[in-house]
């Protein structure tokens, strides 16, 4: 983000200059709390809930189904009459 010039800032800064301005404007005071820091969510960064759990239910049914594969060529390679 950029704040008319050149400058790029983080969030934490681009949060904290928000909450400045709003505190200017209604004579509020800012109170920083680490409770309110954005988390890192990893792969699931700007993901939908619906778009996760449609990936984990296809990640179930292939491990479901690649452990039925190990078991079916398990049951091939015995010999006879075992």
């Amino acid at each position: 983000m950029s704040l008319g010039t050149e400058k790029t800032i983080d969030a934490e800064q681009r949060t904290r200059v928000m909450a400045e301005s709003i505190a200017k404007c209604s004579e509020l005071k800012v109170h920083e709390s680490p409770a309110w820091r954005e988390i890192n969510m990893g792969q699931g960064e700007g993901r939908t809930m619906d778009s996760l759990c449609d990936e984990t239910l296809q990640l179930v049914a292939t491990i479901q189904l690649r452990s039925n594969i190990r078991a079916a060529n398990r049951l091939r390679v015995l010999p006879q009459g075992s």
